[in-house]
């Protein structure tokens, strides 16, 4: 049984990382000079971003409820029918209505805000809004197997996007040159097959007909949803949009490439976070759901900030090294002089992930809502200043204010209802004390080496001061 569930659980979190491997698998060829240009990839940044703010549009997070939800009908094969079939017609007839609104306004929309940018509504935007739609419908698909405990077909459907996605890139790119034909049309391509997949299984395991209390109940549970993740698209990628309004697409590029570095940080965050919540979880459980940080829970949080901290300095050094053997494109590199604050700006979201398990747990997820709206407001006001007035400098500071932002913000609604008492040294003070390292090292402009000999010494000495025997701290982490 053990066994069983980390294989499942192995192959669900590997394979849901697939799209962000393909982006960075794809780096070295949007990055190299002779196949893409500065300018060109990052209008290929946008295009992309705008697939997937489509893909969330046109979803209406209906992947979440026929996920959450099917155990509830998986009982019975009529109910079952009904609700899967409602769950791929509603998110159909939703998508599609979006995206005959968005093909009509999208050409008036970009054309007023972005002239003389070069990003054109046909046929890239356009492609774009289709991609986002066809992959909507593969992402309802997903989240059923997951549910359904079917990770075979799962991983099939995935491979199939990831490489085609990734083998016409390369190949159209590599055959008509300076052209974002290949990346944009492989998504697309890569989409339709993995929708006509999921159509196949809907038309298989569901029946073509509207259940009228199951639309019901799927428009309540996932409108709030839609718009919590609206707002997270919002604080996460509404940046890049702003510096093509005000700079150009090299600028955008350039910004992107730094961006791209920290999901990486990210991606190692939701992992922890996906194997240390139901574990947290577990234990507010067996404590009577008591609204209280306990001693249990923090460890495993102080694991998390940790390894966070020691995942800035390697993830820079990493880069350092990394991208000038795989990215050729010269122009690329400055985003290096971003990274040191961007990555500090990873450590504040350790708070966050523990603020979120909180709110997730005891069900009171309209904090997210509200909280998100006004961080997504302040981001594009912060944004919108900063790149008028200190060019791509100005977006750094406002992406590093925004994550304090929107820590503090979650611990303003929390602290009411919920004892919130970690570990003041490890969760706090360490943290603080290391970021203080980095914005020192930022504002005496030290170069590329220097930040991450400093960043190294800095949690050398950090981690021995306040873990003593740090080994034995993860072992003992780790084996429970």
């Amino acid at each position: 049984m053990k066994a069983r569930f980390l294989k499942h659980s192995f192959i669900y979190t590997v394979v849901g990382a697939l799209p962000l491997a393909a982006s960075i698998l794809l780096l070295p060829f949007y990055g190299n000079k002779y196949l893409l240009t500065t300018e060109q990839f990052g209008l290929l940044a946008i295009y992309i971003l705008l697939s997937d703010l489509s893909r969330l549009a046109f979803t209406f997070a209906l992947d979440n409820y026929l996920g959450v939800n099917y155990i509830h009908f998986a009982h019975d094969n009529n109910l079952r029918k009904a609700f899967i079939g409602t769950g791929f017609l509603l998110m159909l007839l939703i998508g599609g209505s979006m995206l005959l609104v968005f093909s009509a306004v999208g050409k008036f929309i970009l054309d007023a805000i972005y002239t003389s940018k070069n990003l054109v509504f046909f046929p890239y935007g356009f492609v774009s809004l289709l991609t986002g739609f066809f992959t909507a419908i593969f992402k309802g698909y997903s989240g059923l197997m997951i549910f359904q405990q079917k990770p075979k077909p799962y991983f099939w459907a995935h491979m199939l996007h990831f490489s085609m996605v990734v083998i016409i890139s390369v190949v159209w790119l590599n055959v008509h040159r300076y052209s974002l034909d290949g990346p944009i049309y492989a998504r697309l391509l890569g989409s339709v097959a993995t929708f006509l997949w999921s159509l196949a299984y809907a038309s298989r395991e569901g029946t073509w007909e509207l259940d009228k209390k199951i639309v019901r109940d799927a428009i309540s549970f996932s409108l709030p949803l839609w718009i919590f993740y609206i707002l997270f698209w919002i604080i996460s990628n509404i940046d890049r949009y702003i510096i093509l309004s005000f700079l150009s697409a090299r600028e955008v590029a350039i910004f992107d490439m730094a961006i791209k570095v920290t999901l990486l940080l990210e991606f190692l965050q939701n992992g922890l976070s996906g194997a240390i919540f139901p574990e947290a979880f577990k234990i507010w459980k067996n404590y009577n759901d008591v609204p209280s940080s306990l001693k249990e829970i923090n460890r495993y949080f102080n694991a998390f900030s940790l390894i966070t901290l020691w995942g800035v300095p390697t993830t820079f050094i990493a880069t350092l090294i990394l991208l000038p053997l795989f990215v050729n494109n010269q122009e690329l590199y400055q985003a290096i002089d971003y990274l040191p604050i961007l990555l500090a700006g990873m450590i504040i979201r350790s708070w966050y992930y523990y603020e979120y398990g909180i709110i997730t747990y005891f069900k009171r997820t309209r904090i997210l809502a509200w909280t998100f709206a006004i961080v997504a407001a302040i981001q594009i006001l912060f944004t919108y200043v900063g790149v008028k007035y200190a060019s791509l400098e100005g977006a750094m500071w406002a992406n590093f204010s925004v994550k304090i932002l929107q820590v503090f913000l979650l611990y303003l609604a929390i602290r009411s209802w919920f004892q919130f008492k970690p570990d003041i040294r490890i969760m706090f003070i360490m943290p603080l004390l290391f970021i203080v390292i980095v914005l020192i090292a930022y504002f005496f402009h030290y170069l590329p080496w220097q930040h991450a000999a400093v960043q190294s010494l800095g949690i050398l000495i950090l981690t021995f001061l306040f873990f003593r025997k740090p080994m034995h701290t993860f072992r003992e982490i780790l084996s429970k």
